[in-house]
């Protein structure tokens, strides 16, 4: 068994929650098809499915994204978590500078739907342990104003 010392420390970032009055089923549907991404989540240039066929837990996604905003990097994503009947959605990067995880979920509430979304990097580099919490409070920076634009595409 690995000490503690051996075990990556993960970062979990903030837990960012909206609510819209609109349909849960209608929101998830959006927040799956996974094209709509950069709609809403402006640091990235494109996502898309890297292979044809329905969404599935192995699945991946490519996404095209900016690093630091001067240099352009491509990351596989697959899909960890996928339940329409739960409405849950996750993913984590598999390739690419970083490694780190997000979850969706769309939960019904007497008003429409409540998108709650988190995301965690594990802490499994030298230069992450040193710089992740920096880089987490830009990154919780950014995810703030994506979801209010989140919201104002899904609000009616």
């Amino acid at each position: 068994m690995a000490n503690d010392r051996e075990r990556p420390t993960v970062l979990h970032g903030a837990r960012f929650e909206l609510e819209v009055a609109r349909d849960p089923d209608e929101v998830f549907e959006y927040l799956v098809n996974v094209p709509n991404t950069p709609e809403w989540r402006t640091h990235l240039t494109s996502v898309e499915w890297v292979d044809d066929g329905p969404i599935r837990v192995g699945r991946q996604i490519r996404v095209v994204t900016s690093l630091l905003w001067y240099r352009r990097v491509t990351m596989i994503c697959e899909v960890t978590e996928f339940d329409p009947d739960t409405r849950r959605f996750g993913y984590e990067v598999t390739e690419g500078p970083a490694r780190s995880r997000n979850a969706y979920s769309v939960e019904a509430t007497p008003e429409g739907a409540r998108v709650v979304m988190q995301g965690s990097v594990p802490l499994d580099s030298w230069y992450l342990r040193i710089a992740g919490p920096v880089l987490k409070l830009g990154e919780d920076w950014i995810t703030r104003h994506e979801m209010k634009r989140l919201r104002t595409l899904l609000s009616p």
